[in-house]
């Protein structure tokens, strides 16, 4: 397994790249079944999605029929929002002095 700061590199368990034989194919919250990794990847290719190993670790892997550059698309969106959202506080006193103030009405408008 690839490790990256002690994450599991997603992209090595994408379609052909998965290492395991057998996996729990996850099609719907009521709907799991244990097949063979080609069945998988046919099923995969027949839909036009990608098969995605969520959970490498579990045995039997956990793996779903995703499209892999629309998830990564959301990520990246996720990502974005996060960085935009970004609130500070500024706090003033009753006996704040009119430069500080200035300052601290600069620091706000950028």
């Amino acid at each position: 397994m690839v490790l990256k700061d002690r994450k599991i590199e997603s992209s090595q368990f994408l379609n052909e790249n998965i290492p395991f034989s057998q996996v729990l194919l996850v099609i719907s919250k009521e709907e799991k079944e244990v097949i063979s990794r080609q069945e998988a990847l046919d099923r995969a290719q027949s839909l036009g999605l990608d098969l995605f190993c969520v959970a490498p670790t579990k045995n039997p892997p956990v793996c779903k029929l995703i499209d892999y550059h629309k998830h990564l698309f959301e990520l990246s969106k996720k990502k974005k929002d996060k960085k935009e959202n970004i609130c500070k506080e500024v706090r003033f006193s009753f006996n704040i002095g009119e430069n500080d103030l200035k300052v601290k009405l600069g620091k706000i408008e950028k």
